[in-house]
């Protein structure tokens, strides 16, 4: 499967971080569905064998599991073809919680 958005980092990795300290990532975004001719690049399709997305603005949203120490700015956003969105910040803030003594 090929998605028309690719994250710059696959594994983001963080320095070691401290108890109630804070560490960021940045990371970017790139919509890479320039062209639907599927012999000049991979193109998205819609579906396993379905037909190639069309190529146009592409938006995303990540989504953060709320037990997680981790803020993502922005969360949604949205990238036209063949450019790339810079801003990603990826804090992540650990903390211990009760239950965890």
């Amino acid at each position: 499967m090929h998605t028309p958005l690719l994250l710059s980092e696959q594994v983001i990795q963080f320095p070691a971080t401290s108890l109630y300290d804070t560490s960021i990532a940045t990371v970017y975004v790139k919509n890479t569905h320039t062209n639907m001719n599927e012999f000049k690049q991979p193109v998205p399709r819609i579906g396993a064998n379905g037909e190639i997305a069309p190529v146009g603005p592409t938006s995303f949203e990540f989504a953060i599991p709320p037990e997680l120490p981790l803020t993502v700015y922005p969360l949604l956003g949205t990238v036209m073809p063949g450019e790339v969105y810079n801003a990603f910040e990826f804090v992540i803030k650990p903390v211990l919680f009760k239950a965890q003594i």
